[in-house]
């Protein structure tokens, strides 16, 4: 508190000494500075003309201007923030020299002068955690205001407080009662400093810009040439000017004259005018001006002098003119056309690019910065340098419309030249979101017609070998009883049929999975769910096949607790029951062990097969259960198969809501894992001994 209060007597006395209002104004940012260390603030001034706030102090934007410069989309400097459109507290609030803080941040502060989305990238740009504002006025009398961003920095220190924020509403009266004294007492004496400053600073300033100044008093209307620009303009002499007044008049072209006129009597009658039109320059050339005039009145209401502003805009109707031309052609493609100034501010865009980002028509995206229609993966910053540097931006990226959709878009941007100058910045976007959905499903289509490639080629291998060859050795052990029946003796007709009964069962099972894969691939398959005991399904769907285990003295043992049930289609589970037999029994040596062994998980059902086979490696893993990469492999008796029945388990698995995985090690055996649905949730988790 007692560095606060010693800031105050430094101000108090500092103020004794100031003879022009813009001491104060630099008194009070010193004063701000110390009182809040690391804040942003503005001091502005009031216009009393216009009732607009314009900067006169500010601190701490210096290291961050170019990139709010390029969010505003200009130099943030030149916005004028209306002060009429407050609120009643607020004004309530700025009358009586209090601090009111402003929730909405630097877009309320602002009246809209920027839109949202941008204050709140400064606002993050910045770490802003408080927005607040007063005036420094006496009664009615408004003469400027402060307003403070407070970074989360500040608040942190610790140093914005109350006695902080009152010390700021003291400096403020301070500030109020001087700038009343020296509008009052010194009125004369601060009108002549003020009028020295501002013919300087103007000065300075007309001097370095390429447009014409003029100025003209009214009693003589004698016409001025502040920046010596009449003739590279007009291609007269400023004296021609200075004699005849109304010279200018008399250089206009022809049809423009009535213009020209109009805007004379605009300014008498309002004392402003804007307007544009052409004149002729005496080596015949024509060119356009906008013509921007006022007249300066005194205190007293009474017109004292007039000037005016004059710009070449030639080069900018030149390219309106070829717009126009080419506005009826660009409004009929369906490519999206955008222009902007060189600052990124669109003016001009055809129908296809307002409605590519959804609005109802092109005038809503006029006067809109390009950063709003950037896409996901552009870097704006980026896109601008290439584009400033005369080069071609190209790209590709996915923007969001203003109705929340998505679309992907070609992009090109470069700048627009006339004689060697860069005059605006050009965009065109190109839709191919469709381009996009259809390469997607063509990449799709290509997947699936692989697949049904492969499918094709293992059922033409299937018929071509793997049927033919069962069907050859039964023909061939039939044709051999036949002819040579008396030749044999009982044993040995016994073991030819024996022969048969195994070729023809093998034969028959691959047939009914080339039925099961037919049926699955034709999408007829249907699946109808019901509560099964899998034990007993277990030993009704291997009992065929024991003749098979039994040749190769291969013992079987079905574990499986009598309680246990799973929720499946009995026809299709009893199938992958019957492969998955077949499979281990077939790659297990003689003499060894094949089991079955389940347990029981929250949801579902794990069923194990466990053989003491021969095992896989993981290249074979990955392999058994795609059809476009499986080979047939012959068993430990070389038994012949297809590698189909493994392919189908994984079928009817799915189809039935469930899943199949497999273990295995070299020589040490393999053991499947067939996931399935229960008809009965359980908190319980049954452990069994793998076999491998």
């Amino acid at each position: 508190m007692a560095k606060l209060i010693e800031i105050l007597h430094q101000v108090s006395d500092q103020m004794l000494e100031v003879v022009e209002e813009r001491e104060v104004y630099k008194i009070m940012s010193r004063a701000i500075k110390k009182i809040l260390p690391g804040a942003f603030f503005l001091v502005s001034k009031l216009q009393p003309n216009d009732m607009n706030f314009r900067i006169v102090e500010s601190s701490g934007f210096d290291s961050y201007f170019d990139i709010i410069k390029n969010l505003v989309g200009k130099d943030p400097y030149t916005l004028d923030f209306p002060f009429e459109n407050f609120t009643e507290n607020q004004i309530k609030a700025f009358t009586k020299r209090k601090m009111f803080h402003f929730p909405g941040g630097i877009h309320e502060v602002a009246n809209g002068a920027i839109n949202k989305p941008i204050c709140k990238a400064i606002e993050k740009l910045l770490g802003i955690s408080d927005v607040c504002a007063m005036s420094f006025c006496v009664e009615e009398k408004y003469f400027g205001g402060i307003t403070l961003f407070i970074p989360k920095s500040v608040v942190k220190a610790g140093t914005f407080t109350d006695e902080a924020e009152m010390a700021i509403e003291t400096i403020s009266n301070q500030a109020s009662s001087v700038i009343q004294k020296l509008r009052d007492h010194n009125a004369l004496k601060k009108n002549e400093v003020e009028l020295l400053i501002s013919r300087t600073r103007f000065n300075q300033l007309v001097n370095n810009l390429n447009d014409v100044i003029w100025k003209a008093n009214l009693d003589d209307m004698i016409i001025q040439d502040l920046n010596n620009s009449f003739e590279r303009y007009y291609g007269y002499p400023s004296s021609e000017f200075t004699k005849n007044p109304d010279f200018w008049i008399e250089i206009v072209h022809p049809e423009d004259k009535e213009i020209a006129l109009k805007s004379k009597s605009d300014l008498i009658n309002s004392g402003n005018s804007s307007t544009e039109y052409r004149v002729i320059k005496p080596d015949g050339k024509v060119i356009w001006l906008h013509d921007r005039k006022s007249i300066v009145y005194d205190n007293n209401g009474k017109p004292t002098q007039m000037g005016g502003v004059v710009s070449d805009i030639t080069e900018r109707k030149l390219l309106e003119e070829q717009l126009k031309i080419k506005d009826y052609a660009l409004n009929a493609s369906p490519i999206a056309v955008g222009l902007s100034d060189l600052n990124g501010i669109l003016f001009y865009a055809n129908d296809a690019y307002a409605k590519l980002w959804a609005y109802n028509s092109k005038e809503e995206v006029i006067g809109k910065h390009v950063s709003e229609f950037a896409s996901s993966n552009d870097q704006l910053g980026v896109v601008m340098k290439t584009i400033k540097e005369g080069k071609v931006y190209r790209g590709e990226g996915e923007s969001i419309r203003i109705d929340g959709t998505k679309f992907n878009s070609l992009i090109s941007a470069r700048s627009v030249t006339h004689e060697d100058r860069p005059v605006c910045l050009m965009a065109v976007f190109v839709d191919i979101t469709e381009r996009k959905r259809s390469i997607q499903q063509l990449k799709e289509q290509s997947s699936q017609l692989k697949n049904l490639n492969n499918t094709k080629d293992k059922f033409f291998s299937i018929i071509a070998h793997d049927l033919k060859s069962p069907f050859n050795s039964i023909l061939g052990f039939t044709e051999l009883l036949a002819n040579n029946y008396d030749d044999f003796s009982n044993e040995k007709r016994l073991e030819i049929i024996k022969m048969l009964y195994l070729t023809s069962q093998r034969t028959f099972e691959l047939l009914v999975n080339l039925l099961d894969w037919s049926t699955i691939q034709r999408g007829r398959l249907v699946i109808n769910k019901e509560i099964i005991n899998l034990k007993s399904l277990i030993d009704s769907g291997i009992s065929p096949y024991k003749q098979y285990s039994e040749e190769k003295k291969i013992s079987v043992d079905n574990n499986i607790d009598h309680e246990i049930q799973i929720l499946a289609d009995k026809n299709s589970i009893k199938t992958v029951v019957r492969n998955l037999f077949i499979n281990a029994v077939k790659f297990t040596h003689n003499g060894g062990h094949v089991k079955f062994d389940a347990m029981k998980l929250d949801k579902n059902i794990e069923l194990m097969v466990s053989d003491t086979g021969v095992g896989m490696n993981n290249d074979r893993i990955s392999s058994i259960f795609r059809i476009d990469e499986n080979v047939s492999t012959p068993g430990t008796n070389n038994e012949k198969g297809t590698g189909l029945g493994l392919i189908l388990c994984k079928e009817l698995i799915g189809k039935n809501g469930g899943e199949i995985s497999v273990e295995s090690k070299i020589g040490k055996g393999t053991v499947f894992k067939v996931l399935m649905p229960s008809p009965h949730k359980t908190n319980r988790a049954h452990k069994y001994s793998p076999i491998c």
